[in-house]
């Protein structure tokens, strides 16, 4: 029941009811700071959240690149809005969440970037981070105490459990916190496009390949960890062929948005884009999403 609104003096973090009753901000970044949104955590008392600061950087080709200046994870209280600094998380990402502990992923480069970016060698800049590698933090958010493993890997798509997934020259691969080593999954289809790993559900991955001509994910399957065994799933929206879009999930239902209704129209490129209209939501149990059935429970929304 908390959303993120975008203003000119600064974002703002709203609350609200369900039924968008008792509407007020809870909490406002200074101009010039955004908050993260795909990395928020909640406890019963607040939310976590990354604050960014960034500038726009010009480049010898009149182009621009968008630099973060620092990173900051805060703690929000949900009943007073007072927020207070919690963990610097400069080059870090949040993965995961195991009870009180906070799972990020870690930017561990050859050499330090920012000299090159003072420099304003933004070449060099880029070649630095192109090299970077993962180290996997184990932050307790309560003693501020952490556990760091370095590892060779230099992407991360999932986490779960101890292990980060990630997919690599057609394979799916698994690094292991526990014995500090990297070992192979399962094989994906010789046919496919570029897979990539675009959900975590209950104990399965959820793998999409990307169709190359059509810029959008043609294929879907489902791999159980447990087994391994990979699943294929035909969950798309029947209007754009694009898959269902998962927004959140509970421990055995997922929210999605199901369908959509639109229209295509040019763009001022030139080129064709799908203009919706009107977005449908509802739920559907995990058990019937990954048996690749579409029972969907409609979901009516505010506006």
């Amino acid at each position: 029941d908390e959303g993120v609104q975008a203003q000119a003096e600064g974002p703002v973090i709203e609350q609200m009811d369900l039924d968008g009753q008792n509407r007020r901000t809870l909490f406002q970044l200074e101009e010039g700071y955004q908050f993260h949104l795909g990395n928020v955590v909640f406890d019963d008392h607040a939310l976590y959240i990354p604050v960014d600061k960034s500038e726009q950087v010009m480049l010898d080709d009149r182009s621009s690149m968008e630099v973060s200046l620092e990173t900051t994870l805060y703690r929000i209280d949900l009943n007073s809005g007072e927020a207070e600094a919690v963990k610097d998380m400069k080059d870090e990402d949040i993965l995961d969440v195991e009870g009180r502990t906070i799972i990020f992923e870690e930017q561990r480069y050859p050499e330090d970037p920012q000299q090159y970016l003072d420099a304003k060698d933004y070449e060099r800049y880029n070649a630095v981070l192109t090299q970077a590698k993962k180290t996997i933090e184990r932050y307790d958010i309560d003693t501020g105490k952490s556990e760091r493993v370095e590892t060779d890997i230099d992407t991360i798509e999932a986490y779960q459990d101890g292990n980060a997934y990630w997919i690599e020259e057609g394979q799916v691969m698994r690094f292991s916190l526990q014995s500090k080593t990297a070992e192979e999954v399962i094989d994906l289809p010789k046919d496919g496009g570029q897979y990539f790993i675009s959900a975590l559900i209950a104990d399965h991955l959820l793998i999409e390949s990307v169709d190359d001509e059509q810029d959008t994910a043609d294929q879907m399957y489902a791999l159980s960890l447990s087994e391994p065994q990979l699943t294929p799933l035909h969950q798309f929206i029947e209007e754009t062929k694009e898959p269902v879009q998962i927004l959140h999930q509970t421990s055995d239902e997922l929210l999605v948005i199901y369908d959509k209704e639109g229209q295509m129209e040019m763009t001022w490129a030139g080129t064709m884009q799908f203009e919706t209209e009107r977005a449908y939501y509802g739920y559907i149990s995990i058990d019937d999403f990954l048996h690749d059935q579409r029972s969907y429970d409609p979901v009516e929304t505010l506006a």
